[in-house]
């Protein structure tokens, strides 16, 4: 039987052998720890950015999404204070012009009133310059459009006129069944025959305005086109290889910052899961299947 003598060893091989072995172990001991624990900062800074990201998108979409509620506010203010006279829509293009200078990241601004009668300034998908609208009794209940210079004067001609009525408008129909300020539902805007093929689909948050007597005479309201709210996410720095994009319960497209579209040549909201980008389809998919 043969048998392992390490006294037959060298001095100068055993001494290295005895005093080099406990210190490769725990080197091999540290390196896995240092492994995991760098495995695990890693992913906690990961977790952490993806937290700063979620933040900061929410910070700014509710920054958005705020901005047509003080638009109201202020409109509602200039309405009581008679520096906009239901009875003369008119004279509403100037402070709508200016309004709609100031905030660029709303699309349209409007009003409506008990009687049928509408006043509006809108940037149309598309279009280079913003359009102004009314509807009075001096219009022959047409809708006649204005195209707008970049000092806000019109031209003497309208470029388009049409049957509109905004009391049937699911901006001014939601805030009249809520009785209070309310969000749409995405709906198409007029085009310029009176349907709704105009390929910009919006959502308006329209609020009642109460004379002193109590009544609701019409709506205050400020539409975001889904086009809009897509070139707003584009611009928002979010990472290298990030995106954003916002679907509703039904998995459609609202919006969304990889320049994909939102609206279909049919002038009707994009299925997310249709959409060619393969992250926003990989990612619509988890959420259907985790959320239904």
């Amino acid at each position: 039987m043969l048998r392992f003598n390490t006294s037959r060893l060298s001095v100068k091989l055993t001494v290295p052998l005895l005093l080099t072995i406990p210190v490769l172990i725990v080197v091999v001991i540290l390196s896995t720890v240092a492994y995991r624990h760098c495995r695990a900062t890693a992913a906690d800074l990961a977790s952490q950015n993806l937290d700063r990201i979620h933040v900061e998108i929410s910070r700014h979409m509710d920054w958005m999404l705020d901005v047509p509620r003080q638009i109201n506010h202020v409109n509602e203010g200039l309405i009581r204070d008679g520096m906009l006279d239901p009875a003369d829509l008119w004279s509403w293009r100037d402070i709508y012009f200016h309004e709609a200078q100031a905030f660029d990241t709303v699309s349209a601004i409007v009003w409506g009133s008990q009687a049928g009668e509408t006043v509006w300034v809108a940037r149309y998908a598309g279009d280079d310059h913003l359009t102004f609208t009314v509807k009075d009794e001096s219009t022959d209940g047409q809708a006649v459009d204005y195209r707008m210079g970049p000092d806000g004067q019109i031209g003497p001609s309208p470029k388009a006129s049409y049957p509109f009525d905004p009391r049937v408008r699911p901006w001014y129909v939601a805030p009249m069944v809520a009785g209070e300020a309310s969000w749409s539902v995405p709906y198409g805007w007029i085009d310029e025959d009176g349907g709704s093929e105009s390929g910009t689909l919006g959502i308006g948050y329209g609020m009642p305005y109460r004379n002193a007597e109590g009544q609701i005479i019409g709506v205050v309201n400020v539409d975001l086109s889904l086009q809009d709210i897509s070139q707003f996410l584009e611009q928002l720095s979010i990472s290298q290889n990030g995106l954003v994009f916002v679907m509703d319960l039904d998995g459609l497209m609202i919006a969304n910052s990889c320049a994909a579209p939102v609206v279909g040549s049919d002038s009707k909201q994009v299925a997310a899961l249709s959409l060619s980008d393969p992250h926003v389809a990989s990612a619509t998919a988890h959420l259907t299947e985790s959320f239904s």
